[in-house]
This record gives C-alpha cells, sequence and structure tokens, in this order.
C-alpha cells in the first residue's frame, strides 16, 4: 500500500512518497522516500533495462556473425581442398621447384681449373675427356649461369647453409611503393608430402646512394643487419606458420634525407633453430630522389606503385 502525501491543504508540507508494508500477522513498517529520488532510482532501472537488452542484441549479432565467418571458411576451405584434389600437382605446377642449375655451373668452373698436362707433354685419356667436356660447357649458352655462380659465390653467406631440398619455397615477390616504405610481398608454399612448416622470414635490401655508399636495410628491423648485409639478431624476424600455402608480406623503411636506388632483395626463410631453408634473391633497380619514387620501375619480379 503507498501514499503520496501531497495535499494542497497544508502548506510547506514536503511532498515525499510512503510506503507502508507488513508481513503476515507482524506490525507494519514504513518506507520513506522523496519524489526526486523515487525518479533517480526510476531512470537507473531503466538504464538497466536498456542496457541488458543490448547487450543480449551485440552479443546475438556477434554470434551471427561468428558462424557466418565460420561457414564462408569452411566453404573456402572445401573449395581449395576440392580444387587439389581434381587438379593433380597443382601446387607443384604453380610453384615449379627453383632449379640446380647454379650447382651444376659452379661444378663446371671447378673442372675447368683442372691440372695441366704432365711431364713428358702427355695426357692421359681420362683428362682430355674432362677437357672436352670442359670445352663443350664453355661453348654452351650457360655463360650466364657461370657469372651467376661467380656471383653468388661473392655474396656474404647468412651463417649456415640451406637444406638440399628445401621444405619452403618462396615464389611471385612483388614490391609496392609507398611514400615513406618499400612493400615486399610474396608467397610461401610447402614442398609435397610437408603438412606444416613453421619458421622465421626476413628480408635485406640493399640500397646504393647518388653519392655511391652501399646500405643494406633489414626487414623487420630488429633483425640488426650489419654493414655487410647480415642479420645479427635472425630469429627477431617475423615467424609464420603455413599449411601449404600463405602469403606475407615485410617493410623496407625508407633512410631519411637518402636518396638512391634499391638495386637487390635478399629474402631468407630459416627455421624456429637458426638453421637456413631457403633464400631468393631479386634482382631490382628502384631509385628514389627528392621528388619520390621515379616511373618506370624495372625488377626481375613485379613492382607497383602504392
Amino acid at each position: 500500500m503507498s501514499k503520496l502525501d501531497e495535499d494542497p491543504t497544508l502548506p510547506g508540507r514536503k511532498r515525499q512518497l510512503n510506503v507502508i508494508y507488513f508481513i503476515d500477522s507482524s506490525k507494519t513498517h514504513t518506507l520513506t522516500m522523496s519524489l526526486n529520488q523515487f525518479r533517480w532510482v526510476l531512470v537507473f532501472c531503466l538504464i538497466l533495462l536498456l542496457w541488458s537488452g543490448a547487450s543480449i542484441a551485440i552479443v546475438a549479432g556477434l554470434q551471427g556473425e561468428k558462424s557466418s565467418l565460420k561457414q564462408r571458411l569452411q566453404v573456402a576451405l572445401s573449395t581449395v581442398f576440392d580444387y587439389e584434389t581434381r587438379v593433380d600437382n597443382v601446387f607443384e605446377l604453380a610453384y615449379p621447384p627453383q632449379s640446380k642449375s647454379n650447382s651444376a655451373a659452379t661444378g663446371a668452373l671447378s673442372d675447368s681449373k683442372s691440372p695441366g698436362p704432365q711431364a713428358g707433354g702427355q695426357q692421359p685419356a681420362v683428362d682430355k675427356d674432362k677437357a672436352a667436356k670442359v670445352e663443350a660447357t664453355a661453348s654452351a649458352p650457360d655463360v650466364d649461369q657461370n657469372a651467376a655462380a661467380i656471383n653468388s659465390a661473392n655474396q656474404p653467406a647468412m651463417g649456415i647453409e640451406e637444406e638440399e631440398e628445401a621444405i619452403v619455397a618462396i615464389g611471385r615477390p612483388v614490391l609496392l611503393t609507398h611514400p615513406n616504405s618499400l612493400e615486399l610481398k610474396f608467397d610461401l608454399t610447402t614442398r609435397p608430402g610437408v603438412d606444416f612448416a613453421d619458421g622465421y622470414i626476413f628480408a635485406v635490401a640493399e640500397f646504393i646512394s647518388d653519392q655511391g655508399e652501399k646500405l643494406f636495410i633489414g626487414a623487420p628491423k630488429d633483425i640488426a643487419v650489419s654493414d655487410r648485409g647480415v642479420p645479427t639478431q635472425p630469429l627477431k624476424a617475423t615467424s609464420f606458420a603455413i599449411k601449404r600455402f600463405k602469403q606475407k608480406g615485410l617493410k623496407f623503411p625508407l633512410i631519411p634525407n637518402k636518396f638512391g636506388t634499391f638495386t637487390k632483395v635478399h629474402i631468407a626463410v630459416i627455421g624456429t633453430q637458426g638453421q637456413a631453408i631457403s633464400s631468393y634473391d631479386l634482382q631490382v633497380k628502384l631509385h628514389i630522389g627528392k621528388q619520390g619514387w621515379e616511373k618506370g620501375l624495372k625488377t626481375n619480379g613485379a613492382a607497383k606503385s602504392g
């Protein structure tokens, strides 16, 4: 039972709400509350009700979005696996393994340095056959491969030799130019028969300033590239974990107030213990000046202006 005490015949009487209640046969109790307090209690209860309703709606919406994304993911995965099942060796066709021509060219160079004829002016038949093979190799159109082998031998080593058959291959590198950075995107694919691979990836860009100074820029910068282009902290590179295929990206920050040309980008994949897995050298010619990136970018892969 409630009584609103607002009799106009009583001047100066404070308006308030009196709530009189009792339980069974016990004596009655009175709860007195001013109208302002009563209004605040009503507002608080209304806000609490609205918040509860909004929370239920938000949770229901997020759950519906999660279910939708899960269904889309399942459809995408089923499409990929169906395509892989219908087309034999689809990943091998899309990402062929790198040829071993450089190793063969290096072997030909070592054979060309064989000892001369023995004393007496006579040369065994075996040496003659080897000399004929070397001459045939030198006359073949593999001179460019030999030069590439010499250049790769003169490059600074990354500290560990790569595995003979890499479990992860690097493919389709693309360079994107931005006002304050150079972005590198590429694909990682696992070798057939390898279901999962993880490790670290990094890249080192060779930059020659307009004054002729050679500099090296690492991505990510935490790998701390030395003056020779060798990362001193390779285990601080970007981590990865893939099943069959994944696209990755790295960014090279531009050196402030330095203008010149990017000439090469070296991409490396290492294992969780620091062992080398695979690498990729991308020859480029990207010049940046005071007006920004020059048009007509040239790379062996692809280059786009961001």
